[in-house]
């Protein structure tokens, strides 16, 4: 039987319990984790969460921040670009008014609003984590 003791960090007594299940592989990874850091399972648990809370409020900063704002209006503005030449190479081909020149160089622009595109897409959703 475990003695029921009080630990105390930061003039606190830690007297509340938790318990959750976990597998053999689970358990020994708090196990290594709490041995790494040099302390019991229980602290390095609490540090885990402590970390993992940090974390997730400078997700939300970054999701809420005034750069994820201006890669939408980017994303936004590529791709109104992006239909527009999409318009523009269709009535050029319709109407055979370009050369191929003018062909080319229309859907290498399309080409690069695209990469534009996906790439300012990639960034708003890792930092909104995947949500749009």
């Amino acid at each position: 039987m475990m003695a029921n003791k009080q630990h105390i960090r930061v003039g606190k007594p830690r007297d509340q319990r938790i318990y959750i299940r976990v597998c053999d592989d689970e358990k020994l990874l708090f196990r290594q984790a709490a041995k790494r850091r040099g302390t019991t399972v229980s602290l390095a648990a609490v540090d885990a969460i402590r970390l993992m809370l940090g974390r997730l409020d400078q997700e939300d900063e970054e999701k809420n921040s005034p750069v994820v704002d201006e890669l939408k209006s980017i994303r936004y503005e590529l791709r109104r670009i992006g239909v527009n030449v999409n318009q523009i190479a269709h009535w050029a081909n319709h109407e055979n008014a370009v050369g191929m020149q003018g062909e080319a160089d229309t859907l290498a622009a399309v080409a690069e609003c695209r990469r534009l595109v996906e790439r300012a897409s990639a960034i708003i959703d890792r930092a909104e984590g995947g949500n749009r």
